[in-house]
């Protein structure tokens, strides 16, 4: 998928900062071309920059069967390992399910600071609405995204999935509970 390659700015201190891009989304959600640049903000402030690409994101929408968040914890876990390898201290941020695992490493690893963005984390599901989900995410038919109509021009202009398999949607749910129930293990 063009545009959803990885990202990494040099910057002129020690410190880096490792963000995590959303479920379907790709690494530009923090690069967009129709708004202002997190990471290109970042640079100029002096930080180095990484952004990865994480698994069955980027490519096409299958590539997302299949894999289960732990599998996009273990890659963040191999990102941080190694970025943190080329900086003296790190910062670990992400959007949606990347603050997520953002989350998850800050409570697993030492960091400098961790960046929060539309965290899934706090929410409340009707029994009869999870049964749906659980049912739902059965289905082998890729769905296609909604957008509500104000933010329609904003959203197809974004490198992301349009359409989805809904087990991928199960993994970012299960994602929630996790990082929630270690939020008092943080130290930054």
């Amino acid at each position: 998928m063009k545009g959803a390659e990885p990202i990494f700015l040099p910057g002129r201190k020690r410190i880096g900062v490792l963000l995590y891009h959303g479920w379907s989304s790709s690494p530009q959600e923090f690069n967009p071309t129709y708004t202002d640049s997190t990471v290109k903000h970042l640079q100029k402030l002096g930080y180095t920059v990484y952004v990865p690409l994480s698994r069955g994101h980027g490519t096409q929408p299958d590539d997302l069967r299949g894999i289960k968040w732990e599998n996009w914890l273990a890659d963040a876990r191999q990102h941080y390992d190694e970025f943190s390898k080329e900086v003296k201290r790190l910062v670990v941020g992400g959007m949606s399910m990347g603050a997520n695992i953002a989350l998850t490493i800050a409570a697993e690893r030492p960091v400098a600071g961790v960046m929060s963005m539309g965290t899934p984390i706090f929410y409340r599901a009707h029994p009869l609405f999870v049964l749906w989900v659980w049912l739902w995410r059965r289905s082998q038919k890729l769905k296609t995204k909604r957008y509500w109509e104000p933010d329609k021009n904003i959203a197809l202009k974004k490198v992301h999935y349009i359409q989805y398999p809904p087990e991928s949607v199960h993994q970012t749910v299960r994602s929630g509970p996790w990082a929630k129930k270690l939020l008092t293990r943080i130290k930054a």
